[in-house]
C-alpha cells in the first residue's frame, strides 16, 4: 500500500525533490501527499488531511487520470440522515451535499494547500440505471460541480465491482452502511395521508450489496470522495 510522506515525518517530506525550495511544513505535507498519491496504485491507501483526535485521513484510490486521482474515504465520517426535513430531493438539494461543500467542513479537516489539491470536477448521478450496461441511459442522469460528493451507483459499480470490496467501517470499527448520491427512482414513501412522499436514496448495506431507504427516515454514514490534483 501506498503511504503519504505526510504521515508525521517532516525530514523525509523535505527529500521529495520536487518539495526542496518549500519552506512552510503544512505545505510540504500537502505536496508530499499528492506525490504519493501520484505513485500509488488503484486500491492503495494514501493519506490526506487530518481529523483532529482521529488523526491523518486515510482514502483508498479509486481511480486516476493524468491529472488527478479519485479517492474515496477508507472509513465513515459520520452517522447522518440526508436531509432533516424529509423533502423529495436529489443529491444537488440536500443538506448532506450542502454540509459537505461547506468551507468550515472543509477548512477543518484539509490545510490550505490540500484545500487547494481538491479539484472541484463535474459529479454525474441519478440516471435511470441500466441494470445490462451497469450505467445510466443516456440523456437521463443529472450534474453537479463538488468537492467533496458521495459515489453514484455506476461510480461502485464501476470501481467498486466485487461487494467485498464495498464493505467499509466507522472509525471505531462498526461496520456501516453508506449514503449513495443517487435516488431510487421506483419508489417513493408516502409520510402524511398518503399526500405528500420522501425520496428513496441508495445506500451501500453492510454486506456490500445496493438498496434503498428513506430520506430523512434513516441515519446511514456518509463516506466521502473527492478528486485530488498531482500538481
Amino acid at each position: 500500500m501506498a503511504e503519504s510522506l505526510a504521515a508525521g515525518d517532516y525530514e523525509a517530506a523535505k527529500r521529495v525533490p520536487a518539495l526542496k525550495q518549500v519552506d512552510t511544513p503544512d505545505e510540504v505535507f500537502a505536496l508530499a501527499e499528492r506525490e504519493a498519491m501520484a505513485n500509488a496504485n488503484v486500491g492503495d491507501i494514501v493519506i490526506y488531511g487530518n481529523n483532529g483526535d482521529s488523526g491523518p485521513v486515510k482514502w483508498r484510490v479509486l481511480d486516476k487520470d493524468e491529472d488527478g486521482a479519485l479517492i474515496l474515504s477508507l472509513y465513515g465520517w459520520t452517522s447522518t440522515a440526508v436531509n432533516d426535513d424529509k423533502r423529495d430531493d436529489d443529491w444537488s438539494m440536500t443538506g448532506l451535499r450542502k454540509n459537505m461543500q461547506d468551507s468550515g467542513v472543509i477548512n477543518g479537516i484539509f490545510s490550505i494547500y490540500e484545500t487547494a489539491g481538491i479539484d472541484e470536477r463535474e459529479h454525474v448521478y441519478d440516471g435511470e440505471y441500466d441494470e445490462t450496461s451497469k450505467g445510466y441511459r443516456e440523456g437521463t442522469e443529472k450534474k453537479t460541480n463538488d468537492k467533496l460528493f458521495l459515489l453514484s451507483r455506476v461510480d461502485v459499480e464501476r470501481y467498486l465491482p466485487d461487494p467485498a470490496d464495498r464493505l467499509a467501517t466507522s472509525e471505531e470499527g462498526e461496520t456501516i452502511t453508506w449514503w449513495l448520491s443517487d435516488t431510487d427512482g421506483s419508489k417513493k414513501w408516502p409520510y402524511e395521508s398518503g399526500q405528500n412522499y420522501t425520496t428513496m436514496f441508495c445506500c451501500v448495506s453492510r454486506d456490500g450489496s445496493i438498496f434503498s431507504v428513506r430520506e430523512g427516515f434513516d441515519t446511514n454514514w456518509a463516506r466521502p470522495a473527492m478528486w485530488v490534483s498531482f500538481d
